[in-house]
């Protein structure tokens, strides 16, 4: 399955450039390279529509709420007032025309009594109504007011509520999940290295630290062209801005690649590379195993101790294989010092039978690579014969290999080549970490090209050269 591009996520679109780093199509180093816009204004131009965004709207609902905000309210007291008019019209509304006539002429007292009587029972609904109107006001002013309040917070929680915005829209930036949003697209090329937060101009860095930051970015892609997947000598191969520095990337190990002439001819077709003989292709895939051993000595009497076996499979370490071996012989305190193995760990170690079982198992079919092939085969040999399994016919000795193309070196001990090409491993005198060394040496040393001897002029004599002339001139009299 095709990974996809870091930056738009779209899975219909090629990737351009394919690295442990970084995985990105053209349509998204083409918008990267034309847009002026920097993750730095995306973020402030977020934040301040958020804000006030978040804050219109919170300001707009506190002042709708504080417009609902109502007095207690009054009980009159004309209406008390006219709560005797109220009962002696009812009271003269219940009664008859003769009962009315005869009071008034006769006896008033039972009718004063029952206007009182309505008097008294109307203020008291009047009363209890004011009473309900006011308990419901209460109510209802205090939701407003916890409404008013909660609306207060939320203004007060603006900044808070923005912050959450801007780390949703981060959490987004590092999911891988399709996205239309440039903002999302200019935040990932950000979050990946591709350019800084500010975007601003780089200039080159100095040529040592930019040679040493080119050896690592072609060790890094396996010495091929991270577009054709070929593999190259190492003068055939460019380290070319993904983003270029013009354009506000950066001088970052994300936004650098590897490619080759043909494909970095593409990215410039302005500036066409050109060689006088072919390039020099190699296989994508680059199969061996590197090997190396500890024993407890130099003469052929000593035994192996350890020995390890890492598998390289298109210039990256793929698998590894380390085991300690028991041995009858006494390990010597200056080997303890060295190697760091005791005789405890020997004595408990697997039986030599066992181990070389599973080596022969985990190299055959492959390559092997050795730093002096002739000290570890001594050693091996020995052991593989003893327990019937058969010698390996394919064996590559980096030893005499750096000795042609690095004549000029005053030692090619493994530590000192490792040091010298500045490769990302280091030595230790344990077999895994030796054989690691060996591997990546290897690869390093085949990207380097041999010194040509220099041709031998070949000298002309006095008389042949009178020869040849007379020769000549016989020839222009004819």
């Amino acid at each position: 399955m095709q990974p996809l591009c870091q930056i738009c996520c779209n899975p219909k679109r090629r990737l351009r450039f394919h690295t442990e780093q970084i995985a990105i199509c053209q349509w998204c180093v083409t918008e990267l390279s034309t847009t002026e816009t920097s993750p730095a204004r995306v973020l402030d131009e977020r934040r301040l529509t958020v804000t006030s965004t978040l804050k219109e709207a919170a300001e707009r609902e506190l002042a709708r709420l504080i417009k609902l905000r109502m007095p207690v309210p009054q009980l009159s007291i004309a209406r008390l007032e006219s709560a005797t008019t109220y009962a002696d019209a009812l009271v003269r509304r219940d009664e008859s025309l003769l009962q009315s006539m005869f009071r008034s002429m006769v006896d008033d007292t039972k009718r004063r009594e029952q206007v009182a009587a309505v008097t008294a029972r109307r203020r008291d609904e009047l009363l209890a109504a004011h009473r309900d109107a006011t308990a419901t006001h209460q109510r209802q002013q205090q939701e407003l007011e916890a409404r008013i309040s909660s609306a207060e917070a939320a203004l007060r929680r603006v900044p808070e509520a923005v912050d959450q915005e801007i780390q949703r829209l981060v959490k987004e930036v590092k999911l891988v999940a399709p996205t239309k949003s440039k903002e999302i697209r200019l935040l990932r090329a950000f979050h990946i290295g591709l350019i800084d937060f500010e975007r601003t101009q780089h200039a080159r860095p100095e040529q040592s630290e930019y040679e040493e930051q080119k050896r690592r970015i072609r060790a890094r892609d396996s010495f091929r062209c991270v577009c054709c997947l070929r593999g190259f000598a190492q003068g055939e191969l460019h380290v070319h801005h993904v983003l270029p520095l013009s354009r506000y990337g950066t001088n970052s190990d994300p936004n650098l690649v590897t490619l080759c002439h043909p494909c970095h001819n593409k990215q410039h077709p302005d500036i066409q590379v050109t060689r006088s003989f072919p390039i020099k292709r190699r296989p994508p895939t680059l199969r061996f195993v590197a090997i190396d051993v500890e024993t407890t000595g130099l003469s052929n009497d000593d035994s192996i101790i350890e020995i390890a076996a890492v598998r390289f499979v298109g210039g990256q370490a793929e698998e590894v294989f380390c085991s300690l071996i028991r041995t009858k012989r006494v390990i010597s305190p200056q080997i303890e010092r060295l190697t760091g193995i005791s005789q405890a760990m020997i004595s408990a170690a697997p039986h030599p039978e066992t181990v070389m079982r599973d080596f022969v198992a985990f190299v055959s079919g492959h390559r092997l690579v050795f730093h002096n092939a002739s000290f570890d085969m001594r050693f091996i040999g020995k052991y593989l014969e003893y327990y019937g399994h058969s010698l390996p016919d394919r064996i590559l000795d980096t030893l005499p290999l750096a000795r042609r193309k690095l004549p000029t070196l005053s030692s090619h001990r493994l530590a000192n080549l490792v040091q010298h090409l500045g490769l990302p491993v280091r030595p230790s005198h344990r077999a895994q970490d030796d054989s690691l060394a060996t591997g990546h040496l290897y690869l390093a040393l085949r990207e380097i090209s041999s010194p040509r001897p220099k041709k031998k002029r070949k000298r002309t004599t006095v008389q042949s050269s009178k020869q040849s002339k007379a020769a000549s001139a016989a020839d222009g009299d004819a």
